[in-house]
């Protein structure tokens, strides 16, 4: 991947799992003004993904811009990137960047190889010691101020996506006790990103957010069944809880993007969709 001009700042933002099909209803509906923006502004279509998917391999991919076989991050391997992500190219040139959150990034070699960035591993804000977590390591306790822990994330939150809450026996189902954490892991993420954009305002800001994939990991079909017999109450409990997600990381994507001059290039990508779910819904709709 080549630089960008001198003096202009790129965002490079993932929303693992986002997918067009499920984002359109919510955009239709103008839900997702800033995800709106971005394509009415700019420009936007699908990508292609590899199988088998496996998130340091798609990602790595992206921040190459090399095949896997190339950057040699591929499914239960152990090889650190073989070719450089756009944040080392960067640095060779003395430009601040930032990464955070990327799969497949190792700190250790991050550390050595990129001398003009900062960042956190993916496993930040998932409860990992920052002295293990963060590069350089002398800003280990400055980023550890960006961490949100569960117990910290407003219950009442969970209200927004879960409207009948009130029904549920917390100690008995644990699933809003996940999404708590989810949020935990997504406010960290956001946190630290805004911080460092602040603070080094770097060339190059580049950050992976899991959000929406752990939520349709187990909350989509909810979703989808919200209007059918399927999954019985559960559907009824559960079915806003993805477009709660679609709809906070819109407002946090707005949020984000503040910190960053009019003109800055703004990339958001995704790893995969969920083709294969929502085309069985379908096909079991029309049947």
């Amino acid at each position: 991947m080549s630089a960008p001009p001198a003096g202009k700042r790129v965002v490079l933002i993932g929303w693992s799992g986002a997918d067009w099909a499920l984002a359109e209803p919510f955009l239709a509906a103008g839900w997702m003004p800033n995800l709106a923006a971005l394509r009415r502004e700019g420009a936007s279509g699908s990508l292609r993904g590899f199988a088998p998917f496996d998130p340091g391999m798609s990602w790595m991919t992206a921040a190459t811009g090399c095949h896997p076989d190339e950057h040699g991050v591929i499914p239960g391997g152990s090889v650190a990137c073989q070719r450089p992500p756009l944040w080392r190219t960067l640095s060779a040139l003395g430009r601040p960047t930032a990464v955070l959150g990327w799969p497949g990034v190792r700190v250790a070699d991050e550390a050595a190889h990129s001398a003009a960035a900062t960042g956190v591993s993916e496993y930040f804000a998932r409860g990992a010691a920052p002295s293990a977590s963060v590069w350089p390591a002398a800003r280990a306790d400055e980023l550890a101020t960006a961490l949100v822990p569960p117990a910290e994330i407003d219950p009442a939150l969970l209200g927004l996506f879960i409207p009948r809450l009130a029904e549920l026996d917390l100690k008995r189902d644990p699933r809003p006790t996940r999404l708590l954490h989810h949020l935990a892991e997504l406010y960290s993420l956001h946190n630290a990103s805004i911080a460092l954009a602040l603070n080094d305002r770097p060339a190059l800001l580049a950050v992976c957010f899991p959000f929406l994939r752990r939520i349709c990991d187990e909350f989509l079909p909810y979703h989808l069944s919200r209007d059918t017999a399927a999954h019985g109450s559960a559907a009824a409990l559960y079915g806003e809880v993805v477009i709660g997600a679609y709809r906070l990381v819109d407002v946090l994507l707005g949020d984000l993007l503040r910190h960053f001059e009019a003109d800055a290039t703004v990339m958001l990508i995704s790893d995969h969709g969920y083709a294969l779910q929502l085309r069985s819904h379908r096909s079991k709709s029309v049947a």
